[in-house]
C-alpha cells in the first residue's frame, strides 16, 4: 500500500506551529531565511524545513489559493499563478470614489488657484474645508505641495497626477476656463 505524501511526512506539527510560521511568511513583505525562521519560531532549521514542507503540502490543495514557494533557501507565500489574473483584474480595477458637493467644490478651488493655502479655500467656500482637504488627499486627488513662506508657514495644496487620470485630462491646461465657466453659471442662475 503506497503513502500518501502527508504520510511520507515524519511527523505533523502542532497546528499552532504552522499556524505562526503561515503568519510569518504572510506578513513579511520580502523572503525569509532559514536562519530568521529559525530564530523568529525558536525552533531548530531541521524542524523548520519539515514544517516548511507540512505548509507546502497543505498549499498544494487545489482549494487554496496560496503557495509556498523557495528562492535560495528562503521562502515566501505568493499567490497561485492561476489565480494572478484575477488578482490583477480585481486590484488594477479601479477605485470608486464618490465626491460630494463640497468636496468637488474644494477640489475645483485647489485645481484653480493651486497652490493655495486651507484658510485660502476657506475664504472661497465660506466654510472649513479640514475634512474635505483630508477626503480629498485620502483619494490621491490633492496633496500637499510644501509651505508658505509667511507667517504660520501654512500648508500649500495643489492637484495630483491621480487628479488627471479621474477626470480624464491630459494637463491642468485641458481644465475649463474660469470666466466661461462663470459665465455659464450666471445664465444658469438667470443673471446676465
Amino acid at each position: 500500500m503506497s503513502q500518501t505524501k502527508e504520510e511520507q511526512l515524519e511527523f505533523k506539527f502542532d497546528p499552532e506551529v504552522i499556524a505562526r510560521l503561515e503568519a510569518l511568511l504572510f506578513a513579511s513583505p520580502e523572503v525569509l531565511s532559514l536562519h530568521q525562521l529559525s530564530s523568529g519560531l525558536e525552533m531548530t532549521k531541521g524542524d523548520i524545513k519539515k514544517a516548511l514542507k507540512q505548509l507546502q503540502l497543505e498549499y498544494e490543495k487545489p482549494e487554496r489559493g496560496l503557495e509556498l514557494k523557495e528562492y535560495d533557501g528562503n521562502y515566501t507565500l505568493t499567490n497561485k499563478k492561476s489565480l494572478g489574473q484575477l488578482i490583477k483584474d480585481i486590484l488594477a480595477a479601479p477605485r470608486e470614489v464618490n465626491l460630494t458637493e463640497a468636496s468637488l467644490e474644494t477640489l475645483a478651488i485647489v485645481a484653480y488657484h493651486q497652490p493655495v493655502t486651507r484658510t485660502e479655500i476657506e475664504e472661497v467656500r465660506g466654510v472649513r474645508v479640514d475634512q474635505t482637504l483630508r477626503t480629498l488627499s485620502k483619494y490621491d486627488l490633492i496633496k500637499e505641495l510644501g509651505r508658505r513662506e509667511q507667517p504660520g508657514n501654512p500648508i500649500e495644496y495643489g492637484t495630483t497626477e491621480e487628479f488627471l487620470t479621474f477626470f480624464d485630462l491630459k494637463d491642468l491646461n485641458q481644465l475649463p476656463d474660469r470666466k466661461s465657466l462663470a459665465e455659464e453659471e450666471d445664465q444658469e442662475n438667470g443673471r446676465s
